[in-house]
């Protein structure tokens, strides 16, 4: 939690913003219930090996995390790590991190309690249904300068058109997400709280929901939208979008020029000192 601190911090936000993000991050934790996290890790030999780097990788990222030493030990105490799968030099696994009673199922009905139960439970019977892919790397991403153009709707319905959406920003950071991706909307807050911040050196933030390919997925990106307060544009994916970007991991976060070209380096990830410094750094070109 400390590290969100200073990036609020560093970002000038005021207290109020502050606590605007904190507000919106409690109440999306208060209503998501993670069963599993995939996890990829490479060159691991041995389950016990891939569990140690997965623990050292948490270790070192610990300040992300507000947990007592205690509560840190407890939560690798309880983890349970399923072997999934592997492709390309990866060993895939289902993380378990929380146990059923204390994972933002308290005051659910029970109907629902015992469902989830039986999920937590059985979640090894679906490892054979799990297909994986090595995560997208640097090098299989698309080059810097190559255009993007296309026509869609937002969310919501209304037309969008990217020479109209690029115009006038300098930068835009575009963020592709998916429905069922805790990190992504876990990092909507902050993203909010980004755009206010970037908008009035002429850059912004559009959000392209990559899976929401029917009326249903379209509806619950909305309701996530607008449960969070998202104010920044969101758009649904054509053929030709999910052709031209081909995300395997999510989020995955593209920058592009007023002219609509490919700028920058990509993000993999949710990383917001990797997003600002992008975005700065291409302000000042």
């Amino acid at each position: 939690m400390s590290a969100i601190i200073e990036d609020l911090n560093s970002s000038g936000a005021t207290d109020e913003k502050k606590q605007q993000y904190f507000d919106l991050l409690d109440e999306h934790s208060s209503k998501v219930t993670t069963l599993f996290t995939v996890v990829g890790i490479p060159n691991g030999t041995t389950e016990a090996e891939d569990k140690a780097a997965f623990q050292k990788f948490l270790d070192d990222n610990a300040e992300w995390y507000d947990l007592s030493e205690e509560e840190w030990k407890d939560y690798f105490d309880h983890m349970v790590f399923i072997p999934a799968g592997n492709a390309e030099e990866y060993n895939f696994y289902l993380v378990q991190g929380n146990m059923p009673d204390d994972n933002n199922i308290e005051n659910a009905d029970e109907e629902y309690k015992t469902e989830y139960k039986a999920l937590y439970d059985s979640i090894a019977d679906y490892v054979p249904l799990f297909k994986f892919s090595k995560p997208i790397g640097l090098e299989e991403v698309i080059e810097s300068g190559t255009g993007l153009s296309f026509e869609t709707t937002d969310i919501y319905g209304n037309p969008v058109k990217s020479s109209d959406l690029f115009s006038g920003h300098k930068v835009t950071m575009f963020n592709i997400w998916e429905t069922t991706c805790g990190a992504c909307i876990s990092e909507f807050p902050n993203l909010l709280l980004l755009n206010q911040e970037i908008e009035p050196k002429g850059a912004q933030i559009v959000g392209l929901v990559y899976d929401a390919t029917s009326e249903d997925l379209i509806a619950e990106a909305k309701d996530i939208v607008d449960d969070l307060g998202i104010t920044y544009t969101i758009i649904v994916p054509t053929d030709e979008l999910i052709e031209f970007f081909k995300v395997q991991a999510f989020p995955t976060t593209y920058f592009v020029n007023e002219k609509g070209e490919i700028a920058g380096e990509p993000v993999s990830g949710a990383n917001f000192k990797l997003y600002r410094q992008q975005i700065e750094n291409l302000l000042g070109e």
